[in-house]
């Protein structure tokens, strides 16, 4: 089975699910994906199938952080789903989102603008005031 298979059968990694290299995610020989070959045949053609415009993965990881930010998710929540172990770092790098989540309106005005480009709706769930929406 290959490492990706495994850590997919399991909420959490096991010793079966990291290649002999200690990669998570690998070939079914164990040795690492190839970034440019990964990104050619699986991100872009998901990019162009979504209608999106091209952004590299860590742009994505960035954006969905400042989401949640701006949706008033807590530095806590955020560094956990971004599996920062010290919040610091999330509040290091985001401290800009923070304080402009502090200006009235920025996270209806973020809702609107996400519901008008991509039709869909921002949802965050264990947020108070915020219902998650199917």
């Amino acid at each position: 089975m290959s490492p990706l298979a495994a850590s997919s059968n399991s909420a959490s990694l096991t010793s079966k699910s990291v290649s002999r290299f200690g990669f998570c995610f690998g070939l079914d020989n164990g040795s690492p994906l190839d970034v440019n070959n990964w990104r050619n045949r699986v991100w872009n053609p998901a990019l162009r199938r979504a209608g999106l415009r091209h952004i590299t993965p860590h742009q994505a990881r960035h954006s969905f952080a400042s989401w949640l930010i701006m949706a008033g998710v807590d530095v806590l929540e955020v560094a956990k789903r971004l599996g920062h172990k010290d919040p610091s770092v999330t509040l290091k790098v985001y401290a800009h989102w923070f304080e402009a989540r502090k200006s009235s309106g920025t996270g209806t005005a973020l809702e609107a603008f996400i519901a008008q480009e991509n039709g869909c709706v921002l949802v965050v769930s264990g947020v108070p005031g915020k219902e998650a929406v199917a």
